[in-house]
């Protein structure tokens, strides 16, 4: 006698029943209307991060209890974003099945309320990035400056020491070219014989004075126009942005 044996039964087969596939839930056209009225209302979308599928699971909590529809925030999530879809690909055929006058007025009224609202957030998120680059930026630039100016200021200190030397240098050579006229009128009215020598010296020396006198006014030029740019830009970079 042949003993046939029974298949082997899986430990999920006794302990796990079957899950069963949940059908979804499909909006009927006035509770398409429902749903956009919740979510003009709270406007899901602008919660902040980390609470916003709490705020759709209040919008289907409100349609469970008021409508008895069987949806969670996920579902109205979805069907919300395909409605504004369609809406903005102008399928009326879709967005519109089966529905009244009424609800397609209302439906057309909240969801171009809806759009005015994605709109405005899109303008906000724009402009808080653009800020928050700048700030960073800014924060950069700030540095930079800093340091621009710290390095100006030392330049500055540095020009203005140079420019003490230089008015320093004048001095003295204008101290010599007192003492060159005092040597040459004694030229004229004295009588030694080494006069003469002292007469040669004397106009050399005038013309290397000169030539150095020179040399010095134009030095003093160029670092009068190296300091005025240094004062503008610090001025510039001073003065608040509008």
């Amino acid at each position: 006698m042949t003993r046939h044996s029974a298949s082997p039964t899986t430990e999920n087969e006794l302990d796990t029943p079957r899950k069963r596939k949940r059908t979804q839930v499909r909006f009927t056209s006035n509770e398409d209307v429902q749903l956009l009225r919740y979510v003009v209302e709270s406007f899901p979308y602008n919660a902040p991060h980390g609470f916003k599928m709490l705020a759709w699971s209040e919008i289907a909590n409100k349609l469970r209890q008021n409508y008895d529809v069987d949806v969670d925030g996920k579902r109205c999530k979805e069907r919300t974003d395909l409605l504004y879809e369609q809406f903005l690909k102008d399928d009326k055929e879709n967005l519109h099945r089966k529905s009244t006058d009424e609800d397609i007025l209302e439906k057309e009224s909240l969801l171009q309320q809806l759009k005015l609202m994605m709109d405005e957030l899109k303008t906000v998120k724009k402009r808080s990035g653009y800020i928050r680059k700048s700030e960073s930026n800014s924060e950069i630039s700030h540095s930079e400056m800093t340091q621009e100016i710290k390095d100006e200021n030392e330049q500055l200190s540095l020009s203005h020491s140079m420019e003490h030397e230089v008015s320093d240098s004048l001095t003295f050579c204008a101290y010599e070219k007192d003492q060159l006229v005092r040597n040459n009128a004694l030229y004229h009215y004295g009588s030694r014989p080494e006069d003469f020598f002292n007469h040669a010296l004397i106009a050399w020396k005038q013309d290397e004075l000169k030539l150095e006198i020179q040399q010095i006014e134009q030095l003093l030029q160029t670092k009068k126009r190296h300091l005025n740019g240094l004062l503008h830009m610090i001025s510039s970079s001073t003065k608040p942005h509008q």
